[in-house]
Formats: structure tokens, C-alpha cells, sequence
């Protein structure tokens, strides 16, 4: 068997795998998530507070489909303003589940973006209202822009877009990005305006403090939670969340570093104020919402499942279309280390 790697750099992943392509993907990998088909330990963090960003290493080994990767990420917020560099950067490795010789070493920062975007369709299509009008995003950073294009692949009654940005250019080039997708794309000058009446709600920030309060939410409403992923960040005033059924991507997880983190670690809410998790539903395992005026929330952490699904579809496909570049990255394997 041969002991090359496929090596492929953000520019070839773009190329291999789009949003609407992971939103599927992922939705499966959620199922088997819940049915108990996936190995996957909680992500490891590494704190980095001298230079404000963090490293986080995110395995799986996905059974029933052989799959077995390993992401390594780093989230450095000041990236862009300081350093004209994305927030995450990423690399995951696929890897033989037979011997364990790395198959392909890629670029993971698109398949963030993409799998965590369509994460938040999968969402929405399981927990938001069938007939949401109003999509709300709150942050316009490269996630916002993906949050909009994944649900709009799943919520076909969007008729209006607003968008609130503490960058004012940021929020109006998100809504010009989509302007001929609905009939109202705008950019708004306070969170508020955006979220009112509003019948999905996405929060892409960095914040560490409430930026969202129940006061200017209606009954009904949907919240995608992405920008809660580490610990002390949070979006929302507790109290929406006290009044919303709650779904997760991962229990443990979101407890330690999702949008329920500092409401849990504070004494606000509990693990059992979780209704359960996104995949639970997709399996048919527990409801989701369960009325109309109902308000729901998915608090997204990412998961190693989502990356590790979404990465071997993009290997497959390159091994299909020729694209990337091979090297022999073990060279002549145990009996050259022997022998030296």
C-alpha cells in the first residue's frame, strides 16, 4: 500500500467542499453521534493569554465509516485587526484506521468555516419555525457570512436579513453580500433593531458579556449560539435561556465552553435545564421544539465528528478529481529508523 499523503491547502478545499455540501454531512454526523457510533473525547485546550488566543487539538474516530482524524486549532480573536490573519487557523490530519499513516494533512480552516455553518442549518431546519421570516445576525465576521448562506440553504420562507456589527462597514457589506438573495438585506445600528420581531437569531461574537436580552425577544424565536466556545464567553442574558428549550452539540462541551457555560458555572441554570442534544433530535431519540410561541436555542461548540466527516469527503473527492499534492511522508518506515 502506498505510504504517500495527500497534502491539500485552503485554496484545494475550497475547491472540494462547499457549505450546502457539508450541511448533509454534518447532519449525519450528529446521528451517529447520538446513536453512539462515534469515539470522540471532549476538545483539549491550551491557553495562550499572553497573546490572547488559545490551541485546541479535536479527535474522532467515526465507526461505521472507518473515518479516523485529528484536528489541531488555534483562536486568536486579535488575528485580523492585528496580524491581517483569520481568527481560526487550522490543520487536520485523516488518518488509516488500519495502521495509522496519515492519509491526507489539510487546511482546516475552510472546513471550520463550512462545517460549523452548516451546523447552524442543520439547526435551524430541526428547531426554528417552518415559517420564519426574519433572520437576525448579530457579529459579521466570516461566520456570519456563513450562518446566513448555510440557513438560507434550509429556511426557504427568509424574506428579510438584518445584521449589527460593532464594525459598521463589517454589518453592511454582510447585508449588500446577500441583497439579491432576500427582499430586505440591511445593516442596523443597534443589536436591538436587529433582533426584534426577528424569528431566527444568530450570535457570532467573541463577547464575554450579554449582548442579547429577553426583553427585546419575541415568543418563538430560534437562537443559533456559535460565538460561545470557549470558557467565560457568553451572548445571551441568562434569562432567555431560562425561558428557552436548549439544545447542544455536545453536553459536555457546551457546559465547559458553550453559550451555557457561565450561567451553569454561576449557579443560573443546570445541566438538567438541557433539553438534550442536536443529534438526539435527528435521530428521533427526543423532541425539539415543541410549540410555535416555543423559543428554542442551539449552543454550538464544534465538534472533532463534524470536522472529522467533512475532512473525508474532501479527501475522497481530491483522490477523485487529482487535486493536492502527493509526498512520501514516512519515507522507508521502521527499518531506515532500525537502522540508524
Amino acid at each position: 500500500m502506498s505510504k504517500d499523503t495527500l497534502i491539500l491547502t485552503e485554496r484545494d478545499a475550497r475547491k472540494l467542499v462547499s457549505i450546502r455540501e457539508a450541511i448533509p454531512l454534518v447532519e449525519e454526523a450528529f446521528k451517529l453521534k447520538a446513536l453512539g457510533r462515534v469515539r470522540m473525547p471532549p476538545k483539549i485546550y491550551v491557553e495562550i493569554p499572553e497573546y490572547s488566543g488559545d490551541l485546541r487539538i479535536m479527535p474522532c474516530y467515526i465507526h461505521d465509516k472507518g473515518i479516523l482524524a485529528a484536528k489541531i486549532v488555534t483562536v486568536y480573536p486579535l488575528n485580523p485587526s492585528t496580524r491581517n490573519l483569520h481568527t481560526v487557523l487550522a490543520t487536520i490530519i485523516v488518518l488509516d484506521r488500519e495502521d495509522g499513516k496519515p492519509l491526507a494533512i489539510m487546511d482546516g480552516t475552510w472546513i471550520t468555516l463550512v462545517r460549523t455553518s452548516a451546523a447552524g442549518a442543520v439547526a435551524v431546519k430541526w428547531l426554528a419555525p417552518a415559517d420564519a421570516r426574519i433572520l437576525a445576525v448579530i457579529g459579521a465576521g466570516r461566520q456570519g457570512y456563513g450562518q446566513v448562506e448555510a440557513i438560507l440553504q434550509v429556511s426557504k420562507h427568509i424574506e428579510e436579513i438584518r445584521v449589527y456589527d460593532i464594525r459598521a462597514e463589517a454589518s453592511q457589506a454582510l447585508a449588500s453580500k446577500f441583497k439579491e438573495c432576500v427582499a430586505v438585506a440591511k445593516s442596523v445600528e443597534t443589536a436591538r433593531e436587529a433582533v426584534e420581531d426577528a424569528d431566527i437569531i444568530v450570535t457570532a461574537t467573541p463577547s464575554r458579556k450579554p449582548i442579547i436580552y429577553r426583553l427585546w425577544v419575541k415568543n418563538g424565536v430560534h437562537f443559533n449560539c456559535i460565538g460561545a466556545d470557549a470558557p467565560g464567553k457568553q451572548e445571551l442574558e441568562p434569562r432567555i435561556l431560562m425561558d428557552a428549550r436548549i439544545f447542544v452539540d455536545d453536553l459536555a462541551q457546551a457546559i465547559y465552553s458553550g453559550e451555557v457555560n457561565v450561567p451553569i458555572a454561576t449557579g443560573i441554570l443546570s445541566r438538567e435545564d438541557i433539553a438534550g442534544e442536536i443529534g438526539e433530535v435527528i435521530a428521533g431519540i427526543k423532541q425539539g421544539r415543541l410549540t410555535r410561541d416555543e423559543i428554542t436555542v442551539f449552543v454550538s461548540t464544534g465538534l472533532a465528528v463534524q470536522d472529522a466527516i467533512v475532512a473525508d469527503y474532501v479527501y475522497r473527492k481530491a483522490l477523485e478529481t487529482g487535486i493536492g499534492m502527493r509526498i512520501e511522508f514516512i519515507n522507508d518506515g521502521i527499518k531506515a529508523i532500525l537502522s540508524t
